[in-house]
């Protein structure tokens, strides 16, 4: 009996504490062209398909059990873009059939019946974004252009005037009422004004092409390949480093950022440090079509291996400290730097730490070991003009400082 209960505590000790993504019930296959949103715990997931319809399901258990709902969507009508205002649920559908009627659509019943908007049509039928905030909501062409409504969904205004074309535009976000877009030929633009006037950020992003724009709270994230973060509304950039990996997605839950390359990967501490928590999850052969991920409060959602995998937030094992817990912030002087070295200036002493020098394309230029102490020098003679980041590595945790140089 002693050996039965030590064996049922060994189980239950051990496999408790591993984290493991568990295979969902959702009988969707194709997810090419997928779209997905919640609310709460209820989650809305529809793709393309290649039949007569497109296969749209909702779970109101964070994915447990499904409810097949085409057959509740206007006839041969596919679902390309989600979101849920105001109560109410607001998709773009769409045909290949001329005839048919495509545009924005809303249900007030979770997917069970749908209206068109009043003002909509096949116009519309392109919008593959939607972005929400106090009663604004915006529908953005996947090709470049814009549409508005001002009543929650119910009418549509086309303002693509407002916005430069041939411009595909990756994803959206309303921040302090502030409409970021990610583009892939201008960077991230914003408007101030609702959409009537936008602006191209002049940032440090290494190119024009970024596939997304999120947010935790006052911290902006970009993905452009690699993560950026910005905590001045778009103004200025800084790149996150410690994900040797090029990203194809990125998400978040308003208190962790996850990113997708080569496998699933999650930080708390806007990015400073970060735990792969990939485990069991199936990540080869993966493409930037099929990478797909999602987060609510409660569980971070991935499509691999042609299947909706989740994995419970909570279970997740020795999730990484934040950054203002265990490592002491760095100062630079003078900045910018018209000499040939920068002093460096730590809050605290750390037994051993690298501290390292990059440019703005994450290159490591620079690295030199530091052991008990708290202000040094490093020689930058080699370094051009321009802009860097120092970065403080120690005990898996880092700290990051931008300078200038002006020789």
């Amino acid at each position: 009996m002693k050996i039965f209960f030590a064996i049922a505590l060994f189980f239950f000790t051990h496999c408790a504490a591993y984290a493991q993504w568990v295979k969902t019930t959702c009988p969707v296959i194709d997810f090419d062209g997928s779209c997905a949103c919640f609310k709460g715990d209820t989650l809305f997931i529809s793709s393309g398909g290649y039949d007569d319809y497109a296969r749209f399901h909702r779970s109101t258990n964070n994915g447990i059990t499904w409810t097949e709902l085409h057959m509740h969507l206007p006839k041969e009508k596919r679902i390309q873009a989600l979101t849920y205002s105001n109560n109410k649920l607001v998709s773009c559908m769409f045909d290949w059939n001329p005839d048919s009627t495509s545009g924005i659509f809303f249900s007030t019943d979770n997917g069970d019946h749908w209206e068109i908007s009043e003002g909509s049509g096949s116009h519309f039928g392109s919008i593959t974004l939607f972005a929400y905030s106090n009663g604004l909501l915006f529908g953005i062409y996947g090709s470049g252009g814009l549409a508005r409504s001002t009543d929650n969904g119910n009418s549509w205004h086309d303002i693509s005037a407002a916005f430069w074309g041939n411009n595909p535009i990756t994803q959206a976000l309303f921040h302090k009422n502030i409409l970021f877009l990610s583009t892939y030929f201008n960077g991230v633009v914003r408007s101030n004004d609702s959409g009537n006037t936008w602006t191209k950020l002049d940032n440090e992003l290494k190119g024009d092409v970024v596939y997304d724009v999120l947010n935790i709270n006052d911290t902006l994230f970009a993905n452009d390949g690699d993560i950026w973060k910005s905590v001045d509304d778009g103004l200025h950039w800084s790149h996150i480093f410690g994900l040797n990996t090029a990203l194809l997605k990125i998400a978040t839950n308003q208190k962790y950022l996850f990113s997708w390359g080569d496998g699933v990967f999650c930080s708390n501490s806007n990015g400073m440090s970060w735990k792969n928590i990939s485990f069991n999850l199936p990540t080869a052969n993966l493409s930037s079509k099929n990478a797909y991920l999602y987060a609510n409060d409660s569980f971070v959602f991935a499509f691999a291996d042609s299947m909706l995998w989740r994995l419970k937030i909570s279970d997740i094992p020795n999730i990484v400290q934040r950054q203002n817990s265990s490592i002491c912030p760095l100062s630079i002087y003078p900045n910018p730097v018209f000499g040939n070295t920068i002093n460096v200036s730590l809050n605290c002493i750390l037994p051993f730490s690298k501290m390292r020098i990059y440019d703005l394309l994450g290159k490591e230029l620079i690295s030199v070991s530091i052991t008990d102490q708290n202000s040094f020098r490093i020689p930058i003679a080699n370094l051009s003009n321009g802009s860097y980041y120092v970065v403080l590595n120690s005990g898996g945790l880092m700290s990051e400082r931008r300078f200038e140089v002006l020789h």
